[in-house]
């Protein structure tokens, strides 16, 4: 039997939910679901992704629960899974996305629609040109400064976009080392203010005595 009474603590998987058409079976998602505007003005909010309202939720009393293992805390999920149905899903790469998108359509009944929404997803996929790859480096975070590794679903996107992620193989903490080897475009998930910084921080490394073969390096920012 389909779920009739769902809770979506994440972002991403709550905009999945109003894809597959459940804006009367879910009734709870987290302050972090902006989108789509008209459910974060309307559903009931259950806390932040690492911060869940676990008595509000039990009030709700869902027959499932939308996780995952990166953006919430395995604490809180454990203790929900004492009580209700959860799924955790666990996305590393495109395919796993995939993968997670049509389970998901079967388990709330839109199994059919799901699949339909893989297609059109990877019938647009299909016409980038990514054969050849533009090393690049994708940052997420400003202080510290931190960008994705090889094994993230980050990384597996900036493949199919035509982009060789230079920190795949590498430890970002030869950071400096690696600007001298590369000439490669910077990729941001971050607010303006925090690129400038980012910005700022990277020019002080260029200046470095050591790391003056960066003059080389070619800077291409876009923000995601």
């Amino acid at each position: 039997m389909s779920a009739r009474k769902i809770i979506s603590v994440v972002p991403s998987l709550t905009e999945l939910l109003f894809d597959l058409g459940l804006n009367d079976e879910v009734v709870g998602i987290t302050k972090f679901c902006v989108h789509p505007k008209e459910w974060f003005r309307t559903k009931t909010r259950i806390g932040g992704t690492k911060n869940l309202n676990i008595e509000k939720i039990k009030s709700l009393q869902p027959d499932l629960i939308l996780a995952n293992k990166e953006e919430n805390v395995r604490e809180q999920i454990e203790e929900l899974k004492k009580y209700f149905p959860v799924f955790v899903s666990d996305i590393k790469t495109v395919k796993d996305a995939f993968s997670g998108m049509k389970k998901i359509g079967d388990m709330v009944g839109r199994k059919t629609k799901s699949v339909n929404l893989v297609e059109e997803i990877e019938r647009n996929f299909s016409v980038l040109n990514n054969e050849i790859k533009r090393n690049a480096a994708y940052f997420i975070w400003n202080k510290p400064m931190m960008s994705v590794g090889g094994d993230t679903f980050i990384s597996s996107m900036m493949e199919l976009a035509g982009f060789e992620n230079i920190f795949k193989k590498i430890n970002f903490k030869i950071f400096e080392r690696v600007l001298n080897l590369y000439s490669f475009i910077i990729l941001f998930s971050l607010s303006l203010s925090e690129v400038r910084n980012v910005k700022r921080r990277l020019f002080f490394i260029i200046l470095l005595p050591s790391s003056i073969t960066i003059f080389s390096c070619s800077f291409t920012i876009i923000l995601s």
